[in-house]
């Protein structure tokens, strides 16, 4: 009905979710891909550079607030 599978639905939960948390918070990449629901970092950091076109570090460099 949306146009799109449950599992890239999903996908795009935990990565909007990552995103938020490296805008807002000082935790590390391991923690934030474990709390957004990622099997590890490695696979967060492969799937947010597919989505968003960059890495989760240089993303949060450019878009971290107030800190």
């Amino acid at each position: 009905e949306q146009g799109v599978t449950p599992g890239r639905y999903v996908q795009s939960l935990r990565l909007e979710a990552a995103r938020r948390e490296l805008e807002q918070s000082g935790r590390g990449l391991k923690e934030i891909a474990a709390s957004c629901g990622f099997r590890s970092d490695e696979v967060m950091r492969l799937m947010f550079q597919r989505e968003f076109r960059t890495t989760p570090g240089a993303y949060r460099k450019r878009f971290r607030v107030g800190m």
